[in-house]
């Protein structure tokens, strides 16, 4: 390699060295000002899980509301058909499923 190739790899070199700090150093202040607070961090997963427990909460409730309430003459019509249609084959199901359901719309 000649001398003025020497050269131009360490102009090169120099340059692609050059570049990278400046990137490093880009990098290092762009993590500077935006640091990650632990206190903020842990506040803000704070509030989430308590939200998230609030949900669970609330959803727990009603759950308990419906279970809650009694059973009326349609549950009862419900509990009494709903083992018969699992004795049936599927193509009995079926047809059955349609004729209550005809059933229900003609008397609405």
């Amino acid at each position: 390699m000649g001398s003025n190739e020497q050269e131009t790899s360490n102009d090169n070199e120099s340059t692609i060295d050059a570049e990278c700090n400046e990137n490093d150093t880009e990098i290092t202040n762009h993590n500077l000002s935006n640091p990650a607070t632990p206190s903020t961090s842990t506040a803000s997963s704070t509030r989430r899980k308590r939200q998230a427990n609030e949900e669970i909460a609330k959803t727990i409730s009603l759950i308990g509301k419906k279970l809650e309430k009694p059973d009326d003459e349609y549950d009862a019509i419900g509990k009494n058909v709903a083992p018969k249609l699992r004795n049936m084959t599927a193509t009995q199901q079926g047809i059955a499923e349609k004729l209550i359901s005809e059933s229900v719309e003609s008397a609405v």
